[in-house]
């Protein structure tokens, strides 16, 4: 059988269950930065009396795998963000935190899903023009403000 190819959204680990006598349901099961696991997508299909759950599992695969790759940036394809990345808003209200996906559509070809740092689960989304990169958090040892 196929290999499921990773969350379309963050780029997890997919994995499928039997939801039902004849349905399956496929969805993400990472454990996201806010420590819950999925992302959100899920992909239910019921078989009926006629497909074996084996013939429903294949189908659901190709549909699966049939969506976009994630898009990296620096691989030629223009954006400037990663997954990961510290970013915050330019202009009007605060918003910084992690890019935990992408996004896009006629009016926001390249868009970024950005998980606050602040409110770890609750995510915006924002067109490339609206971010600028953050300085990474300070790392903080043990002995720093200590007199030698």
């Amino acid at each position: 059988m196929t290999t499921l190819k990773p969350c379309p959204f963050c780029g997890g680990e997919a994995a499928f269950e039997q939801t039902g006598k004849n349905e399956l349901t496929l969805r993400c099961v990472e454990i996201q930065p806010s420590g819950l696991r999925g992302c959100g997508p899920k992909y239910v299909q019921k078989g009926g009396i006629r497909f074996t759950l084996e013939w429903l599992q294949g189908k659901m695969t190709e549909n699966w795998n049939r969506r976009a790759p994630i898009p990296e940036a620096g691989n030629g394809d223009g954006r400037t963000f990663r997954i990961g990345d510290r970013v915050r808003k330019i202009k009007g209200s605060s918003w910084q935190g992690k890019v935990v996906g992408f996004y896009s559509t006629k009016l926001t070809p390249d868009g970024y899903c950005v998980e606050s740092e602040r409110e770890p689960g609750s995510v915006q989304i924002y067109p490339e023009s609206a971010l600028e990169v953050f300085p990474p958090l300070p790392s903080i040892s043990n002995d720093e403000g200590k007199d030698a």
